[in-house]
């Protein structure tokens, strides 16, 4: 019987290096922001990158109940996840409504009684 997790795992781990690597050569050849911009086009689309964004309390609510629920992709979630902790260090009064609900993967979704605020 073939180990077909073994192998994912493997080829995970190899592509997870390669992707690191080209990451690595792209910045190094590329040190302005523009340049790194424009790169991040032919990178893998696993590549990390950094984000910044702007938005008032109701888009961030409104993010926060879309993209927290338990019907969002993981990855969003996550995102989700992390901002409403944020948020609720940094704004108790606006965003102290919300909960975290463990779900069966592991993760949490975000939970409030006061829907579309």
């Amino acid at each position: 019987m073939i180990n077909c997790v073994g192998i994912l795992k493997a080829l995970i781990d190899e592509n997870s290096e390669a992707s690191r690597e080209n990451a690595t050569r792209v910045n190094a050849l590329f040190p302005h922001e523009l340049a790194r911009q424009a790169a991040r086009s032919v990178l893998p689309n696993a590549t990390e990158t950094k984000i910044f964004f702007t938005g008032n309390a109701r888009a961030l609510r409104h993010f926060i109940e879309l993209r927290g629920s338990e019907h969002a992709e993981v990855e969003i979630r996550k995102v989700a996840v992390e901002l409403l902790r944020i948020m609720q260090r940094e704004a108790p009064n606006l965003f102290g409504d919300y909960t975290l609900e463990p779900l069966a993967d592991g993760t949490f979704a975000t939970r409030t009684p006061h829907v579309k605020v």
